[in-house]
């Protein structure tokens, strides 16, 4: 039985749970019904202020609830409850777990909820139960120093509510203490009851807040004095009682002790106090003795008024209010006594005032009389900086002053002459109540000299008194003793003492701890909080913190072969020496100086300012690369006010790094990137650091801010100051880094690097060691690195020329204190001017600078209205000086010497532009863009004085202008008058133009004096230094030189090596270091394998099992330990060759740099492990392979310092494991790059593994395969248990491919990659293909069905063969195009292409070559000049003659290539075609086309500039989507392995987390080949309704990863249409990412079709127009016919369909006319005459040769008339089927029939067996044929017609052979002609024609049927046939009467089941016509070449009217024609059959 049960506590949602004894619970709820009596109602969301806020505070306030009744058995349980819960069985501390609540976001709560629920309430339950916290202090570290201080007065006015919460908090702690202090205070305080006008009852003002007096009470000295104490006093004994320690065992763990000011009484009280008695008593000493101060200073300074004015001022300047003392900060001592003696100079002495307090470097406090004070701030004001002034721009010096003053809350003059007298009282009031404090146990120290008290002959006392009321406080000697931890115990908390020691000893190793104050720490952890002090845990130990020297001094370290490198921050980084070279212009433009730096060893950054394109900076970088020694790095400096080369320049350091070049670090100049651009830096481009170049204080606040954002990524802040060479800011060097030091070094990935003003070991040595701060009295402040810019522009490698660099050595330079006079004239010959930018720069003082300088203080500083003035005015001058001082002279030159461009001829600009762009010595342009320039001119020259249009320029390639001054000549020979002719003003204007040009270099001259003169004045003004060939008379005084005016004093040689430079200082600093840290013995220098990259991290991961033995074992179950601290854990603390493999970032391959594969092959995976042999350090990871634990990644020594990685895959195809080896170089001499791969044979072992991976171990490898030859596959059987494993692993449901009983099962499309794989990848095996195959990436893959072939199916015997289209280098990789060729039976059936990529970079371009079947290409000659350019062309061969022709070309071409853009040979054959007017294709030329080296095909290039692409895409404007896509959501497989086995494509990167990790991939990639074959699926199914034989193509690109378990999406359009079939565009996304995975396009058959051409009857006005106003095809059509009608008969066929007249007259005159009308006369018909016999006829027999006119008439419109209905409807639906073929949507093989007229259109379309001419010539024939071959009355009206009967409108036995039946029987018994001629749908559809009388009587019959329910076939079955057709004859009289009776021709009517056909006055199809079958055939015969008709487009495909079955060319086929027909030609054919097989 259960002795426990559980309690709960609820407050709205929050609720605590606890177990209580069964005994206890009536108890526990008895308590909890009155608690929750005390509790508000409960708030939604945030909870009240006085409502719990979670769980731990509902809890706390209940134990604070229940510590009040009289159960201390329930308060000791609930507080273990308590304990248990939240303080981890008291591992943590009620003050470390206050401070989590505030960052608890699940219940949000505040500072003061904690205060009072938890920490409260917590102390008030154990002080109920008397229960003592941990002890923390007793299990420190043992090098723990711990001190005590304690503030003064003046931290914060409201000083007496930090007492008021410590005894809210802490009562039952404290309350003993106070009761006696209130007692003390209490019986000495009315000895000053002036004084105290409102007591001194702290007690009372404690427990009765409202009897708290006002604030100016509080503040007065007399009583903050001993209240401050007090709050002291109370924090120490709070923390004593915490700890469970007397005040003299927490005494004994502190080393010493100080208080500032009257803090001092606390510091000594506590180091006298050894006990609780002790310190009680020495308590009521200390407040009496600062009663009594505070007492005595106001008497003897009492607080006075100031006048309104005085106060009000203060008030309205931030001041405060006037106090006699003043806060005054941010100014140095000296600057501070200045401003106080020129104060006091107009004060009497009693009034001076003095600096009291020394709190730090630039803190400071003066005491004085207020009125004195604010005389001190006005005079201050005069100098202070207003809010908001920006000085940037203002040189340091003549700054106004940037500081803090501001009056303290203090009322009595402490620290000054002005207490004298108080001393004395104080002393006397001591000695009076027998006050004294001793026995000091631990030193306190003097706050005046240091001393300590323990030490003193006077009486302690004595010394404290007048420290406090007399003597200066220096606060940074008080505390300059040594300390690790200083306990700050108020007031004040982050207001106070702890705060501002804080600043003065930070980075000396000392860590403040407010104890006074519970909080969180700040986000920078500066210093700590109370719970710092009561924190138990060992994970949570004493911080500590930072030792500037001590942790970033320099120090020596010696590698493994005895290099000595000094070790810092940024050596560490590097791997070099802590120095660098600064990326400058023009010094490390050049790459001499680059690649000698680094060889040196030493860092330099490429100045990528001297750079204007992508092109040149890849060049230099790429020279560089190759004279580096492999595992160097270099840095680029890029100008972030250069917005222009950041847009190219960022892009192009991405790309090459992402190409692997060894690019380390990029620095950002001139300004500091915002933390967005910079983390683009930081994430995209690679790099191993950012160096940035701040220029004043923000800017460095910013690089922190950048910093901070990336906190892992070393940022390098290079420091210059406004000292620097060239460009500088205006900031002094120091005072911004003493400034920001600390907060730079609270990041530690800031490496600081000092720059400018330097140029050997001994000047920059305190830099680096950090001593040079001291003389500003601040702690050491090392810097990490120096870089170097003026000190090596005198290198031996340096472009620098020489007189410059002898320049450069005469100057003398300048002291730091005096580089700022450079603003304002030459200082040791540097001088500051305004560059181009705007920005001041520092030059050498030539006389072309000092020009400059002038030109900057007379004529640039000018606004805009008054430059141009100012320029007239000194023009003279200017161009004076410019000719004769400045390296760009004034261009303006003639015969007559300095003049005006537009006082120039031609010729003499011309000459001039050569004179100063043309360096004639040595014969060469200065720049190749000047020469185009120049070019461009002699262009504009050449167009004005060029008299005939189409001449033949004289410059035809700017290469001819590389020796200019013959060609000039040359030139102005051919136009002698630009020797006269002045430049005109526009072509002025295009000069200046041509000469401010972007893009190319500056021009070296001045040619205008407006304003653009600055431009061209300062433009590009420093190359000049290091060129000076190009310099008028090559004088160095014309040019600028930059160089720093510091720097200067240390170049005194010329062409030093710059290795030697650098290696001087490096050495000097070794030396240095020797001496001072190893006594002079170099054998001291620590020695260590490698020197360089991550120091060895010592871990432990929790989540790891580790097994020690031989070897150890690290094993991972299913949680995973942290990446970086498993790898750390893997490469262990011993620097050795697994560890700088492990932890190196960087492996070199030849000259590029890579990241370290083992970062990611090497994660953590779950269930797995790792073996490390502690001899041979081998190390083994073996992960999880189907339940199997298997090695996959070995790491050993093979050799001495060759290390042989292997990765091992166990699924292949012949299920044996295979190793791929790759082997690295272990190169300890470079800690930076330790690690080289062997790139010998790499990629060869690639391919050997993949070889056996793919093909199994026991196949050979072999890579000698030619390319140009096909590779052959196996022959393999199709089973049905294939195709089923496959759909199955690609989840294809289709039924085709299920095997089923009685039905062939097809095979997927996509199978066809299993039958080709071994064929097709081998294409990439060649040994000509050289590419790493692991960064091989799958681009594309297509199917495509060969036209007719069936799909592959079971049992069909298949065989591969595929073929390398293409090897070609692109900028992303080298790309491999293989078609694979599928045959059946020796017949292709399926061709596969896909597309390989290796990503990289390759050169390699004689192995590459690209076989192209081009695009077939139409041309159209249309002038025999045309043709006779063709024939010209030796590459075209006529084979028979051809007119004005189109010609169609159809080629293939074999390129080979010889670089990117250079072939070293073309092949191009191919066939010309010619379509004849029957549409037959001949062949009539060919192409065969053969060179070497080439730059294009000058066929193709032909082609596409003559002619037009054809069997193109018809795309549709607008798509059609097939779905709306989230029917197509589908999931990428868990795992790849199905796909692998059933494919053959064992691709480890695919199944092998650990070969994808090494090929950079994010996880094992889904097969392309199955995601592929998965969407087509889909396709199959949406877009083929599954019917999989309709897909006869599929293409796909790759164009993202799919990963296990993505949600895919796919959407598919119907795009537009290629021969007749859809084209479908698939587009697949990653539904987490929207990103794109595959795109595709599928061809898709349509479903059978049979395409039907309609007869006459459908006709009406403007049919078709819709169509031919919309489609050119139509209109061709249309247009073709009408011309063809015009030119031969005489009308517009147009205007009949659009306009119907009733009638047409066609005149017959001129000789046009004639011949039309001799057309007329010559048609002829034939008809039976009345014997019987033949007998032919003219159709129009009224037109003879006489006749002038003929009028066609219609009272219907003539469009009803058959002659024109016939071609009309003929045309319509011709011109409907050529539109629909030019949109492709017609198929290639479809059957097709037409109904009557209708055939005539089906067979000219789609068996194109006569041209459209033909076409309309017989249909119109046919129409007047037909037309006539009836007779007609005087209106053209016949007695014949046609009607259309529906059979089953009659009733619903009325059928096919009753209709036959009453027909026939009408026929008999009228004896009219009646036939039924189209059988169209059984029992719905016939029409019947004949004789007008008979089809009125017909149509009556069957009403008469209808309306008597006159049942035929009823009667058929009851009666006799011959009694039916009795009963029907009677109906047939009757109505045949009626019809006889009716007007003649009848109008007929519309009847139950007959329609009449309007408009048909013949009974076409019918027996009446029969006579006229011979002439229309002898006539088609005419019309219808044999040549036309190919039995290919009629088989199968056309369905003739006559047999209604597709036409074959069978003998049983022609055997029913002839039973039909009787055709005499049919039955000859039939007799002869055997002669035509």
């Amino acid at each position: 039985m259960s002795t426990h049960r559980p309690f709960q506590l609820t407050h709205g949602s929050i609720e605590h749970t606890l177990l209580v004894p069964n005994d206890l619970f009536f108890n526990y709820s008895q308590l909890k019904d009155e608690f929750i009596k005390t509790l508000p109602e409960p708030t939604e969301g945030f909870a009240g202020d006085d409502e719990p806020s979670s769980p731990a505070e509902l809890y706390g306030k209940f134990i604070g609830f229940i510590s009040n009744a009289q159960f201390p058995q329930i308060v000791e349980l609930s507080l273990k409850d308590f304990e248990s819960r939240f303080l981890d069985n008291n591992n943590d501390n009620i003050h470390s777990f206050a401070v989590k609540l505030l960052d608890d976001e699940t219940y949000p709560t505040t500072i003061a909820k904690v205060k009072e629920n938890i920490v409260k309430n917590y102390y008030k339950a154990v002080k109920s139960i008397n229960k003592v916290e941990s002890n923390l202090l007793y299990h420190c570290k043992h090098d723990a120093k711990l001190v005590a201080i304690f503030g003064g007065q003046g931290n914060t006015d409201d000083y007496f509510e930090e007492l008021r919460e410590l005894y809210t908090l802490y009562q039952g702690l404290i309350e003993d203490l106070l009761v006696s202090i209130a007692e003390k205070l209490n019986q000495l305080h009315p000895s000053f009851d002036k004084i105290y006008t409102q007591g001194l009852n702290i007690l009372s003002w404690l427990k009765h807040p409202e009897t708290t007096p006002d604030q100016d009470y509080l503040l007065s000295v007399p009583v903050s004095c001993p209240v401050i104490c007090v709050i002291q006093l109370c924090h120490y004994t709070i923390t004593c009682k915490v700890l469970g320690l007397t005040p003299g065992e927490f005494r004994n763990s502190l080393k010493w002790s100080t208080g500032h000011s009257q803090g001092l009484v606390t510091a000594v009280t506590i180091a006298a106090s050894d006990s609780w008695d002790s310190f009680l008593k020495n308590s009521l000493t200390a407040v009496s003795l600062l009663l009594f101060i505070g007492s005595r200073c106001l008497s003897t300074y009492p607080r006075t008024s100031l006048p309104p004015t005085m106060l009000q001022d203060s008030l309205d300047n931030g001041e405060g209010r006037p106090s006699p003392m003043l806060s005054v900060r941010d100014l140095s001592i000296k600057q501070v006594e200045k401003f106080i003696e020129q104060t006091n100079s107009h004060l009497p002495r009693e009034k001076h005032i003095a600096i009291s307090l020394i709190n730090g470097a630039r803190n400071l406090v003066l005491s004085g009389p207020p009125e004195s004070l604010y005389g001190f701030n006005l005079n201050l004001r005069n100098q202070k900086a207003p809010m908001g002034l920006d000085q940037s721009r203002v040189p340091f010096s003549e700054r106004k002053l940037k500081c803090s003053n501001r009056f303290l809350p203090i009322f009595a003059p402490f620290h000054s002459h002005l207490l004298a007298d108080a001393t004395e009282l104080i002393l006397d009031d001591v000695k009076e109540h027998g006050l004294s404090f001793e026995g000091l146990k631990i030193p306190v120290y003097d706050t005046f000299d240091g001393s300590d008290f323990q030490a003193l002959k006077e009486p302690i006392i004595d010394r404290v008194v007048k420290l406090i009321t007399e003597l200066p406080v220096h606060w940074e000697e008080a505390t300059n003793h040594k300390a690790t931890h200083i306990l700050d115990f108020g007031p004040g908390g982050v207001s106070g003492l702890g705060v501002l020691t804080h600043r003065n000893k930070e980075g000396t190793g000392a860590r403040i701890i407010l104890a006074g104050t519970l909080d969180s720490n700040p986000i920078d952890d500066e210093y700590g909080f109370k719970h710092e002090i009561f924190q138990t845990s060992a994970d949570k130990a004493i911080k500590w913190a930072p030792d500037w020297l001590k942790e970033l001094r320099p120090t020596l370290v010696k590698n493994s072969e005895g290099k000595i490198y000094v070790k810092t921050k940024f050596s560490q980084l590097l791997g070099r020496a802590p120095l660098m070279v600064a990326g400058m212009t023009p010094t490390t433009v050049n790459t001499d100086i680059v690649s000698a730096s680094l060889n040196a060893g030493y860092h330099i950054e490429l100045a990528g300012g001297g750079y204007f394109s992508p092109v040149m900076m890849t060049r230099a970088i790429d020279d560089i690369v190759s004279r580096i020694k492999p595992g160097y790095g270099l840095g680029i400096n890029l100008i972030y006010v250069n917005p222009f080369m950041l847009q190219w320049g960022i892009p192009l350091i991405k790309d090459l790094r992402e190409k692997g070049y060894p690019i380390q670090s990029l620095t950002i100049g001139a300004g500091v990137p915002s933390i967005e651009v910079a983390t683009e830096y930081i994430e995209d481009l690679g790099l191993t650091h950012l160096g940035l170049k701040p220029g004043s204080v923000d800017a460095i606040s910013q690089v922190i801010a950048i910093a901070k954002a990336h906190p892992t990524f070393p940022i390098v802040l290079q420091w210059t100051g406004g000292r620097g060479g060239g460009h500088h800011s205006f900031e002094d060097f120091h005072q911004p880094i003493i400034q920001m030091y600390s907060k730079i070094r609270r990041c530690s990935n800031i490496v600081l690097v000092a720059g400018s003003g330097f140029g050997s070991d001994e000047d920059t040595y305190p830099y680096l060691s950090g001593y040079w701060s001291e003389k500003f009295n601040y702690p050491p402040m090392p810097f990490d690195g120096v870089l170097f810019g003026s000190r090596v522009m005198t290198s031996k490698e340096s472009h620098t020329s020489l007189a410059a660099k002898k320049l450069i050595v005469e100057c003398k330079g300048v002291p730091d204190q005096q580089w700022e006079q450079t603003y304002k004239k030459p200082a040791g010959g540097i001088i500051t001017v305004r560059s181009e930018m705007g920005e001041p720069i520092h030059k050498i003082a030539t006389r072309g600078v000092m020009f400059w300088k002038e030109l900057d203080d007379t004529i640039f500083n000018l606004p805009k209205n008054k430059l141009l003035d100012a320029l007239n005015k000194k023009r003279d001058h200017i161009i004076k000086k410019l000719n004769n001082d400045f390296q760009k002279p004034w261009f303006g030159k003639n015969a007559n010497g300095v003049c005006d461009l537009q006082e120039m001829t031609y010729k003499e600009v011309a000459n001039r532009l050569v004179e100063l762009m043309y360096v004639k010595k040595s014969h060469r342009w200065i720049d190749v863009s000047l020469r185009n320039m120049y070019g461009d001119f002699l262009r504009r020259v050449e167009e004005r004085f060029t008299s005939s249009a189409g001449t033949v320029s004289l410059l035809q390639n700017f290469n001819q202008l590389n020796e200019p001054e013959q060609f000039t000549a040359d030139f102005f020979v051919k136009f002698p008058q630009a020797g006269k002719q002045l430049i005109s003003e526009e072509d002025c204007d295009y000069f200046l133009m041509l000469a401010a040009r972007p893009g190319q270099k500056p021009v070296p001259f001045v040619p205008v004096l407006d304003e653009r003169f600055e431009f061209f004045f300062k433009k590009d003004s420093l190359w000049q230094s290091e060129d000076l060939e190009s310099v008028v008379d090559e004088d160095v005084q014309r040019t600028c030189i930059l160089h720093g005016p510091v720097a200067s004093q240390y170049t005194s040689k010329v062409d030093e090596p710059i290795g030697d430079i650098l290696n001087s200082i490096h050495e000097g600093h070794i030396a240095r270091l020797i001496k001072e840290e190893y006594a002079g013995d170099e054998s001291k220098i620590p020695v260590v394998e490698y020197f360089g990259g991550k120091k060895p991290a010592s871990v432990s991961a929790t989540s790891v099992n580790v097994t020690d033995g031989n070897q150890v074992v690290y094993e991972i179950d299913s949680e995973l330990p942290n990446k970086q601290e498993w790898l750390d854990l893997l490469a262990g603390t011993e620097l050795n060759w697994l560890q700088a493999f492990i932890s190196t970032d960087r492996i070199v391959q030849g000259s590029k740099h890579v990241s370290n594969p083992l970062h990611d092959i090497l994660t953590p995976a779950k269930h797995s492990k790792v073996t490390i042999d502690k001899k041979t350090k081998k190390l083994t990871a073996f992960e999880n392979i189907k339940g199997d634990l298997l090695p996959v990644v070995e790491i050993e020594l093979v050799k001495p310092n060759t290390i042989q990685l292997s990765l091992i895959e166990h699924r292949t195809a012949d299920a044996n494991p295979v190793a791929l080896p790759f082997l690295y170089k272990y190169n300890p001499a470079d800690g930076f790059a330790p690690i080289l791969e062997i790139m010998e044979d790499r990629n060869e072992r690639i391919k050997e593994f993949y070889w056996k991976l793919w093909f199994g171990s026991s196949v050979p490898y072999s890579n000698d395969i030619n390319v140009e030859k096909a590779i052959l596959g196996d022959e393999i059987t199709i089973s049905s248990q294939t195709i089923s494993e496959f759909t199955h692993a690609i989840g294809n449901k289709c039924d085709a491919f299920v095997d089923r009983p009685g039905k062939a099962t097809l095979a997927p499309m996509d199978f066809a990659i299993v039958i080709g794989w071994k064929a097709i990848i081998k294409a990439i095996f060649p040994k000509s293909v050289d590419g790493d195959l692991l960064k091989l990436v799958h681009l594309s893959n297509g199917y495509k069905m060969i036209t007719g072939a069936a799909p592959l199916k079971k049992g069909d015997v298949v065989s591969t063969k595929a073929e390398i289209k293409a090897v070609l280098n692109q900028p992303s990789g080298k790309l491999v195009e293989v078609v694979g060729t599928i045959y059946r039976e020796g017949k292709p059936v399926m061709e596969v292409t896909s597309q390989f990529l290796y990503r990289g970079e390759y050169n390699d371009y004689c192995n590459t070559f690209q076989k192209v079947t081009e695009t077939p290409v139409q041309v159209a000659f249309k002038s025999a000049k045309d043709l006779a350019v063709l024939r010209s062309k030796e590459w075209f061969h006529l084979e028979k003659d051809v007119q004005f022709d189109v010609l169609t070309f159809r080629c293939e071409s074999t390129y080979k290539f010889k670089s990117a853009n250079v072939y070293s040979s073309i092949k191009t054959t191919g066939q010309v075609l010619l379509e004849l007017p029957t549409k037959e294709v001949i062949q009539v030329g060919s192409v065969d086309y053969e060179a070497g080296t080439s730059y294009g095909n000058p066929v193709t290039d032909y082609l596409s500039r003559n002619g037009k692409t054809i069997e193109e895409s018809v795309i549709f404007e607008n798509a059609i989507p097939l779905s709306s896509g989230e029917e197509l959501t589908s999931k990428a497989p868990g795992t790849n392995e199905p796909y692998a086995i059933v494919s053959g494509d064992y691709n480890p990167i695919h199944v092998s987390r650990v070969f994808a990790a090494y090929a950079k991939l994010p996880g094992t990639i889904t097969h392309g080949m199955y995601s592929s074959a998965s969407i087509r699926a889909l396709v199959e199914e949406w877009a083929a309704n599954n019917v999989a034989a309709r897909v006869r193509a599929f293409k796909c690109d790759f164009v993202g990863m799919v990963l296990p378990n993505d949600t895919l999406q796919t959407t598919m359009e119907h795009v537009g249409m290629i021969n007749g079939r859809k084209i479908i565009k698939v587009e697949t996304r990653n539904v987490e990412t929207e990103l794109p995975v595959l795109i595709g396009e599928a061809e898709i058959e349509q479903p059978t079709t049979t395409y039907v051409f309609t007869g006459q009857g459908s006709q009406e006005q403007g049919m078709g127009m819709e169509l031919y106003n919309s489609s050119e095809v139509a209109r061709e059509v249309w247009d073709k016919a009408d011309r063809h009608f015009v030119n031969n008969y005489g009308f517009s066929i147009l205007d009949i369909v659009q306009n119907n007249p009733n009638e047409l007259t066609i005149h017959f005159g001129g000789a046009k006319g004639r011949a039309i009308r001799d057309n007329y006369i010559g048609m002829m018909f034939e008809t039976i005459g009345e014997d019987g016999a033949l007998k032919s006829e003219k159709i129009f027999k009224d037109i003879d040769e006489t006749t002038t006119s003929y009028t066609f008439v219609s009272p219907t419109g003539l469009l009803s008339a058959t002659q024109f209905t016939q071609p009309a409807l003929t045309l319509m639906e011709k011109a409907a089927y050529e539109d629909i073929k030019s949109k492709g949507l017609i198929p290639s093989d479809i059957m097709f029939a037409g109904h009557s007229l209708g055939e005539y259109s089906a067979l000219s379309s789609l068996a194109n067996v006569m041209p459209i001419e033909s076409l309309v010539d017989v249909v119109f024939y046919r129409g007047m044929t037909m037309q006539v071959a009836v007779p007609r009355d005087e209106l053209g009206r016949s007695n014949y017609g046609m009607v259309a009967v529906n059979p089953s409108r009659v009733s619903a036995t009325f059928d096919d052979s009753a209709l036959r039946f009453v027909v026939d029987e009408v026929a008999n018994k009228t004896k009219w002609l009646l036939e039924i001629v189209n059988y169209n749908v059984e029992n719905q559809q016939y029409v019947a024609a004949g004789d007008l009388r008979a089809l009125d009587t017909l149509t009556n019959v069957l009403n008469v049927l209808k309306i008597n329910k006159i049942d035929i076939v009823k009667l058929q079955e009851q009666m006799s046939i011959e009694k039916v057709k009795e009963h029907l004859y009677e109906i047939v009289d009757e109505v045949a009467a009626k019809s006889l009776a009716k007007p003649q021709p009848i109008d007929l009517e519309r009847g139950f089941a007959v329609i009449p056909l309007k408009g048909i006055s013949v009974p076409f199809h019918s027996s009446y016509l029969m006579s006229g079958v011979k002439p229309f055939q002898r006539f088609l015969c005419k019309k219808i070449p044999k040549s036309s008709v190919k039995p290919q487009d009629l088989i199968g495909k056309y369905i003739p009217n006559l047999t209604a079955k597709p036409f074959e060319l069978t003998k049983e086929y022609f055997q029913s024609v002839y039973d039909l027909t009787k055709s005499e030609k049919i039955k000859s054919i039939l007799d002869n059959w055997e002669q035509y097989e």
